[in-house]
This record gives C-alpha cells, sequence and structure tokens, in this order.
C-alpha cells in the first residue's frame, strides 16, 4: 500500500522528466538536421571559391593575348618561329572548348551576349585550325588576315570574361544568403532548444517541489495510518486476492496467537471458520482459489467462528471489504473478538432460565399450600 501511495506521488515527476526527453530529443533532431544543412552549404561555397571556373576564364583571356601577341611578333619579322603559333593556338582552342563545353560555364553561356562572342569565337577557330596545321608558307602568308581577325575577338574575350565574373558573383552571393539563412536557422533554433531547456528544467523544479510536497503528504498519511492500524483495539488482517494474509495488525497477533512474521502468508481459510448450521446450509466463505467469496465481502458485521494458533475455536464479529492496490486486489478485514459478549449472553440467558424456573416453583408451592390450608377449613365451616 505504502508503494501505492509514493507511485502516485511520483507520476508527476515521470511525466516531467518524460517531456524534457522528448523536447531534448526534438530540439537535437532539429538542430542536426540543420547544422548538416549549414555545413553542406559551407562545403559548397568552400568548393566553389576553390574552382577552376574564374580560373578558366581568365586564362582563356590570357592565352588569346598570348596568341596575339605571337602571331604580331612573327607577322613584324621580331620572331621566326611559327611552332609558338601553333602552341599559343592550340593551348588558346583547349581553353575556349572548356570554356564552351564544361557544364560550370552552363550560366555564363545563357547569356546572349556572351553566347554570342563564344559563337564568333568558335567560328574563328574552325577557320583558322586548318591554317594552323598547314604548311609554314601558306601559315606565314595568312598571318596578316589571322591577326586582324584576333583585334576583332578582344571585345568578345571581354564580354566573356565580365559575363562569367558577373555570375560568379552572384552565385557566391547566394550561396552566402543561404548559408547565413542556415546559420540563422540554427541559431534559432538553438536559442529555442535553450528556452525550452530553461523551460523544462523550471517545470522540473515546480514539479520536484510538488512531488515532495506530496510525499511528505503521503508519509504524513502514511504514519497517521500506521498508527491507526497498530492502535486498533480491533484485529485489522489485510490478505492478498488469492487469501494470503500480507498485514497483521497487533490486535490481531494478540487475538489469533500468530505473531505478524507467523502470520505473514497464512491463508484466511485458516483463520475463519463457518458454524455447523451455516456450514449445513452451504455457506461458502471462500472459493477454490482462496479468494473471499461474496457473501463475507461488503456485507457489513457477520457474525462467524475463527481458530486461534492453539486451535481453540472462539467467536467473532467480521467486516470485509475489497480494493485495489499496487498488488493488485487485496482483502481488509476488521475482526472483533466477542467471546465475552456471547459469554455474557450465555450467562444472562442462564439467569433469566434460572429465575423463570424459580417463579415457576414458588407458584407450584404457593397454590399446593392454598390448597391444604382450603381443605380442613371447608370441613370445619362444612
Amino acid at each position: 500500500m505504502r508503494r501505492g501511495l509514493s507511485g502516485l506521488a511520483h507520476r508527476p515527476l515521470l511525466a516531467g522528466i518524460a517531456s524534457f526527453l522528448l523536447a531534448v530529443f526534438l530540439s537535437a533532431t532539429a538542430v542536426w538536421f540543420l547544422s548538416t544543412d549549414a555545413r553542406d552549404e559551407i562545403d559548397q561555397l568552400a568548393i566553389a571559391n576553390a574552382d577552376s571556373s574564374q580560373w578558366s576564364l581568365a586564362q582563356a583571356e590570357v592565352e588569346y593575348q598570348s596568341l596575339q601577341s605571337a602571331v604580331l611578333a612573327v607577322e613584324a619579322g621580331h620572331s621566326g618561329d611559327l611552332g609558338t603559333v601553333r602552341n599559343r593556338f592550340d593551348v588558346f582552342y583547349s581553353r575556349m572548348e572548356t570554356v564552351n563545353g564544361s557544364a560550370s560555364f552552363q550560366t555564363v553561356r545563357d547569356i546572349p551576349e556572351v553566347s554570342q562572342s563564344i559563337e564568333r569565337i568558335e567560328a574563328f577557330l574552325a577557320r583558322y585550325v586548318s591554317v594552323i596545321d598547314s604548311p609554314d608558307a601558306v601559315l606565314r602568308a595568312s598571318l596578316p588576315r589571322m591577326a586582324r581577325a584576333l583585334a576583332d575577338l578582344r571585345g568578345d574575350l571581354r564580354t566573356i570574361s565580365l559575363g562569367g565574373v558577373r555570375v560568379f558573383a552572384e552565385r557566391g552571393e547566394q550561396q552566402r544568403e543561404s548559408v547565413g539563412g542556415a546559420l540563422i536557422d540554427l541559431g534559432l533554433i538553438a536559442f529555442a532548444l535553450l528556452a525550452t531547456l530553461l523551460a523544462t528544467s523550471t517545470a522540473l523544479l515546480l514539479i520536484t517541489r510538488s512531488v515532495r510536497e506530496k510525499s511528505l503528504e503521503v508519509s504524513a498519511a502514511q504514519a497517521r495510518l500506521e498508527a491507526i492500524v497498530s492502535t486498533s483495539i480491533d484485529g485489522i488482517v489485510v490478505a492478498s486476492g488469492s487469501g494470503e494474509v500480507i498485514r497483521f495488525n497487533g490486535a490481531a497477533e494478540r487475538m489469533f496467537g500468530y505473531s505478524q512474521d507467523e502470520a505473514m502468508h497464512l491463508k484466511l481459510c485458516k483463520l475463519l471458520i463457518l458454524d455447523r448450521a451455516k456450514e449445513a446450509a452451504g455457506v461458502k466463505l471462500f472459493g477454490p482459489d482462496g479468494a473471499a467469496s461474496n457473501s463475507i465481502v461488503g456485507h457489513g458485521l457477520v457474525q462467524l467462528e475463527a481458530q486461534r494458533k492453539n486451535g481453540d475455536i472462539f467467536p467473532i464479529e467480521l467486516s470485509m471489504n475489497e480494493a485495489d492496490s499496487d498488488e493488485g486486489r487485496i482483502y481488509v478485514s476488521y475482526v472483533r473478538d466477542i467471546s465475552g459478549r456471547v459469554e455474557a449472553r450465555r450467562e444472562l440467558v442462564e439467569a433469566r432460565d434460572r429465575a423463570v424456573t424459580g417463579e415457576k416453583a414458588k407458584a407450584d408451592l404457593l397454590a399446593i399450600m392454598s390448597h391444604e390450608m382450603r381443605t380442613p377449613l371447608n370441613g370445619v365451616l362444612g
């Protein structure tokens, strides 16, 4: 019974702890997801910063200028090495193939003016690729025309570079905003988690205080109950649903002759018995499983007989009710020894019977004396 009362007192604390753990789990899950998102965004930003896209665009313009310088140098007679022209052309050709074919430049190529510039450069490369592979005499004769064509492409290379700078700047800004938003969300969730933890901690403190107060109340109630049970002049016997004794107060010890330890796990059917008249009428106190029957549970005062440890049979008044506890169904019985009352009643009945017998004897004597006295007088008075 004590465990049942303490269990009820601690239920609010258990509910508060469960709510606290649930709030921590949900908040930690949200923080984990947001931190993962922020980490991914930061990784993507790092990859974007380390990417060679902008470098490739810059190198394409550098290679264009190198090719133009090599062509002008050979044309002016400062250098007669056509191999340099061919190498510069191949490198420039490779750079432009990267710009035109790489997926990382798709956003740049989607700009209309950049797309047109790339088309003009590709047309130049397609036109002069066969010239580059021609014999030196043919290539040398074509250098003036190639120089003029290269001069016309300067604006196209500048357009491509500026378009790339604009696109990559916008992309970086978007990524920074995305990372900033993820970090703000993470901060909000962290703040919400902190607020939740503070609120839950406060609630747990209040619940703990309430539980402590209720525990004190339960302890006080338990102490009062223990005092009532231990000082009761009637025997109090508590039994389990199967009829086994689980509590035996001092009055019951004195009444039945069993100590508390001896009475534990005794069956009620060993203590309570029916008188012969009720047994003959088919009344049953206990079922096959040892549970008390409805003939005594909840019927107020019932007169039965009980058996002491030494085997003596004595009359009792019994009041039994059932209740629920953490251990299941229990039976609480108040037992009163009415041996003195029965003996006094028997003596009173015997005294009444003796008085009635004496009065009858006196009346018979008076009747006889009256008859004997009237008989002589009737003869004299004749």
